[in-house]
């Protein structure tokens, strides 16, 4: 298997186990922020899908195929500011798992061809897709550990 397959896979892995640590939560506790947080899980899986369509597809120059009004929200150094309803946590969710397999296939016919080098938050340096993908991994690793804390709390 080669990287960019391990790194896809694992994408897949964490984004299923992120839709089964929430497949039972209603959609207040899907909305609830406890205390000591700044977000709440649907916000935390949204921000995973947008930061990777930033992370790979906006940063190598092709559209993310995300509402722009859905990306400003969900985007970096946002915070929940409305009640994500049914279909909100339905889209999302849908999205969670279709753009691993468009990841997967867009990599695969090409599409990514130039990247714009970008430092994240955290100080790394990204410089082309593969590091974006593989940076993007650790990325949503972080925001799946939130979410295995504020699911104690909702």
């Amino acid at each position: 298997m080669s990287l960019i397959q391990h790194n896809l896979k694992t994408l897949n892995f964490g984004r299923t186990n992120f839709l089964d640590l929430i497949k039972d939560c209603s959609i207040e506790q899907l909305n609830t922020i406890p205390e000591g947080f700044k977000n709440n899980l649907i916000w935390n899986l949204a921000h995973n899908v947008v930061v990777q369509k930033s992370l790979v597809y906006a940063l190598s120059g092709n559209k993310t195929n995300l509402p722009k009004e859905l990306s400003i929200q969900y985007r970096k150094g946002q915070k929940p500011d409305r009640y994500a309803d049914l279909a909100e946590v339905k889209l999302w969710k849908e999205l969670a798992i279709s753009t691993v397999a468009d990841l997967e296939q867009d990599y695969n016919m090409g599409l990514f061809q130039q990247y714009k080098e970008y430092k994240t938050s955290t100080g790394f340096h990204l410089t082309g897709i593969d590091e974006a993908i593989t940076f993007n991994n650790f990325h949503e690793g972080l925001h799946y550990g939130i979410a295995m804390s504020i699911i104690k709390l909702v």
